[in-house]
């Protein structure tokens, strides 16, 4: 016969999302009429500059380019943190089901 399992207590912590950056607090650095999108660049505040992008539309978004990491994503909004020392960035957009190259200058 099995034995009973030992009791176990299980801790689990909830998580607050982080907030949406306003874009007013960044500069615009490109956009991509055609999917209704733009860049907005953040300061570095002592953990690295965030770069953002922002959808008309609540579709899924991505930037995926090796200089940058997904920090959050949610409906028509994706920020990432990105490489020290980065001046260009060439990532692939994805916004919703369609794709394209994007190349943005984080140089003022």
């Amino acid at each position: 016969r099995l034995e009973e399992p030992a009791e176990r207590t299980l801790s689990l912590a909830a998580a607050e999302a982080a907030a949406v950056l306003d874009p007013q607090d960044g500069r615009a650095i490109g956009q991509q009429p055609t999917l209704g999108v733009e860049a907005v660049l953040f300061p570095d505040v002592g953990d690295g500059q965030r770069l953002a992008i922002y959808a008309e539309e609540p579709d899924p978004l991505r930037l995926v380019a090796p200089e940058l990491t997904t920090e959050d994503v949610r409906e028509g909004y994706w920020i990432g943190r990105i490489a020290p020392h980065t001046a260009r960035v060439h990532a692939i957009l994805h916004v919703g089901d369609r794709s394209q190259p994007w190349d943005l200058s984080l140089e003022e």
